[in-house]
């Protein structure tokens, strides 16, 4: 999705990536993640998915309007809490400590307008994209599996902000630009900078370096499933262990 809709845009397009054919229900939840809001760990917004998806393993949802950075986009199959009432971290320290209204997360990313926000993306299993000088006017995944990547003016920025890229490193679609319904760029050639680093499909504690080739595909050509971590990162020694699901791979593509 672009984190910051266009002038005049009403409607939003985020896009998941599952195995080909299969239904879900679920939601969209947005964490207030801004350290200096005193909601932050709000539920600012729930958004409701019911799809199916298609051949590519991509399912494509509208929602009328996005929150603005910063904030955590969360994917889950249940959610009993109430908007703008419900509160993630409950005694605003940047730690999520209370995830009782939340079901099984599938995948969570953070969004940053600033640096040094709380780290609500590793701290439900997924990630923290850098903050990179201004709010990402697109971010998305290395063929729709992969690492995070995050655009900003006519630059293309690594999930940990310290790599940059050109469109002519990618092969595909525009990396510019929004590919909702076709599989994301994909990063051509893998860089070789930091060669030790192999970071998983879905973090559970700092952001990778780089961006690393799209994770082995199964038999059914489902990406291979990441492993959550059983410990909670240092930072969140007080947040509950995380339910982020290591049964079914459903991931946040393309905002």
């Amino acid at each position: 999705f672009r984190p910051v809709p266009l002038e005049g845009e009403t409607v939003n397009q985020v896009e998941l990536s599952g195995e080909p054919g299969t239904s879900f229900t679920g939601f969209l939840i947005l964490v207030e993640s801004d350290g200096n809001a005193i909601s932050k760990g709000d539920v600012d917004e729930v958004e409701t998915i019911d799809g199916v998806f298609d051949a590519n393993g991509l399912l494509v949802f509208n929602v009328t309007e996005l929150e603005k950075p910063t904030h955590t986009y969360v994917v889950t199959d249940s959610f009993t809490g109430i908007v703008d009432e419900t509160d993630l971290d409950t005694d605003d320290d940047g730690v999520l400590d209370d995830l009782s209204s939340l079901g099984t997360i599938f995948d969570a990313v953070r969004v940053s307008d600033r640096a040094n926000e709380p780290q609500h993306g590793s701290q439900l299993g997924g990630q923290d994209l850098a903050f990179v000088g201004g709010e990402p006017q697109l971010v998305f995944r290395n063929f729709s599996v992969g690492e995070w990547f995050q655009v900003l003016d006519g630059q293309i920025f690594s999930a940990a902000g310290t790599e940059t890229y050109t469109a002519s490193q990618f092969t595909g679609p525009d990396p510019m630009a929004p590919s909702f319904g076709l599989k994301n760029p994909l990063f051509d050639p893998v860089p070789t900078a930091n060669p030790t680093s192999s970071p998983t499909v879905v973090s559970s504690g700092s952001p990778s370096e780089g961006p690393t080739s799209p994770p082995t595909s199964s038999p059914s050509g489902a990406p291979t499933t990441p492993t959550a971590s059983t410990s909670p990162p240092s930072s969140a020694t007080a947040s509950p262990t995380s339910t982020l699901s290591t049964d079914t791979v459903i991931l946040l593509s393309e905002f």
